[in-house]
């Protein structure tokens, strides 16, 4: 990190004003990479990115870990369409969508905020009292209610838009959201009214412990305009503090062994000189190479996770 301090920088998770630029990020050379070097796909997401900027910086937070755009300023809901339709980015099954729905039961009323086009919601409106989704983009509402599912707009400000409020909830839900937030309060003031007061609050973002992470690797989604913040366990525990919320626990998606020995294999310097030169050897070096890593156990000492960590949270004042 930037040894000098810039700014002055506000923290938007913990308030603290430790803050450093940490990168510059160029808006149109990431619409080129998120096109995928297709000029006319890049020239469009330009077009409807919806802010007069030509680069965020990136700042990192000293107290907490959370690394924030700057300005945190989001991209428009055409921008996310034009996104979405080059790139298909979203499973329609996730290892949080399972773990959560242990934790419901069958009278429980969910709701899910930043539903999308209402997967998670599918998968367990059988299995509670009631489900309801709210989401940002007319489109993502419009696909989820042709599904059957009682979805709702938010606002700009993260609130739901018109005089549309949700059941009181046992469990609110946001997945991958987070980091897409122009002002990440926003979640929790929403969880905090509507939630019953033993009720849990599940937030779920891309680990700091995925791979492409703990390799020190570049990854242009995981940078705006696309997502506004990187966080870690202890920006997760203060954004909530903040807002009257008290982590009871976090979780990390494991990463099986023999995809552990992959990354790490895969990565190796003469792995990619192979590959890149004798593809005929790839698979005899892959096999040598793993064999290696597992028996130096080079991919424990990484430790790295899977792609999403779990925080659940209660109501601070809740006993």
């Amino acid at each position: 990190m930037n040894d000098s301090i810039q700014g002055p920088f506000r923290c938007p998770a913990c308030s603290g004003q430790s803050c450093a630029v940490i990168e510059t990020v160029s808006i149109p050379e990431q619409h080129l990479r998120y096109a995928a070097n297709d000029v006319a796909g890049a020239s469009r997401l330009d077009h409807s990115h919806g802010a007069s900027l030509e680069a965020y910086r990136m700042v990192g937070c000293r107290d907490c870990g959370l690394e924030f755009a700057n300005p945190l300023t989001a991209p428009s809901d055409a921008w996310y369409s034009e996104l979405y339709g080059q790139i298909h980015l979203y499973p329609t099954a996730r290892w949080e969508f399972d773990l959560v729905a242990q934790a419901l039961g069958a009278t429980d009323v969910v709701v899910d905020y930043g539903c999308g086009s209402g997967e998670f919601l599918l998968s367990v409106r059988d299995k509670v009292g009631r489900a309801e989704g709210f989401d940002f983009s007319a489109a993502a509402v419009a696909a989820s209610v042709s599904k059957g599912l009682q979805v709702h707009r938010l606002d700009l400000d993260g609130l739901p838009a018109g005089d549309t409020l949700p059941a009181k909830a046992d469990h609110v839900v946001a997945f991958h959201v987070l980091e897409h937030l122009a002002r990440p309060g926003a979640l929790f003031e929403f969880a905090k009214g509507v939630i019953r007061p033993s009720g849990r609050l599940w937030v779920a973002v891309p680990s700091d412990r995925r791979a492409s992470r703990v390799y020190g690797e570049a990854d242009a989604l995981d940078s705006p305009p696309h997502h506004l913040s990187r966080w870690s366990i202890s920006a997760l525990e203060a954004v909530g503090l903040a807002h009257g919320w008290t982590m009871e626990r976090h979780l990390y998606e494991p990463l099986p062994s023999t995809l552990a020995v992959w990354e790490a294999t895969r990565r190796l310097p003469f792995f990619h000189r192979v590959s890149s030169r004798w593809r005929s050897l790839e698979r005899f070096a892959r096999r040598v190479l793993a064999a290696g890593v597992w028996l130096s156990r080079r991919h424990v000492r990484v430790n790295a996770s899977g792609f999403s960590m779990l925080a659940c949270y209660r109501r601070a004042e809740a006993s």
